[in-house]
């Protein structure tokens, strides 16, 4: 996750984006805001990246992937959901979760906002429509993962309803918080 600095919201012009699904077209787009927070050095630590062919699993059915963009169609961030398919999980392993709760967890994998549009709110409301995507579905948990220093991603996500639940290292010996957001009472 990528953080958003909230008080550079105040001083940034007032900018429309509009949020939807993600199609094969936006795959560049997607692309190279990717490129650019993984070329990030002021903290590399806190995102990891991806390839293209991940992006495309997700738009053919793997997850949903969310993509915001400026009124004018300039491409301002992404957030990409990994859908329950029994696969080992790398993060609901860690949690030691039973096979039955894999297949009822998605998990919000990546996030993402360019550097231009950092301060808008942005993170916060691709979750938002994200999870108005996945109502309807059988899923009891939420997953992500954020790297503990960067407190701007943690209050979104914590914002959105997400909670510590452990401390890791995963994603070849990151540190992160794995946060979980419970569906099911």
């Amino acid at each position: 996750m990528m953080m958003e600095n909230q008080k550079e919201a105040e001083k940034k012009p007032e900018i429309s984006f509009v949020i939807r699904r993600a199609v094969e077209a936006d795959v560049p787009d997607m692309y190279a805001i990717m490129e650019e927070a993984a070329a990030d050095q002021t903290h590399p630590d806190w995102f990891v990246s991806s390839d293209m062919d991940y992006m495309r699993r997700h738009l053919a059915g793997k997850g949903i992937t969310a993509i915001a963009r400026t009124e004018d169609g300039e491409a301002a961030g992404f957030f990409v959901i990994e859908l329950p398919d029994s696969d080992v999980d790398e993060l609901t392993e860690l949690l030691e979760f039973t096979l039955e709760q894999r297949d009822h967890t998605a998990v919000m994998d990546t996030a993402v906002v360019t550097g231009k549009y950092r301060g808008y709110g942005l993170q916060g409301r691709m979750l938002a429509f994200c999870e108005a995507e996945l109502k309807g579905r059988d899923l009891w948990y939420y997953l992500t993962t954020i790297h503990p220093d960067n407190r701007f991603s943690l209050a979104n996500m914590q914002g959105g309803g997400f909670e510590v639940a452990k401390r890791v290292r995963c994603y070849g010996g990151k540190d992160r918080y794995i946060l979980m957001k419970k569906l099911k009472k």
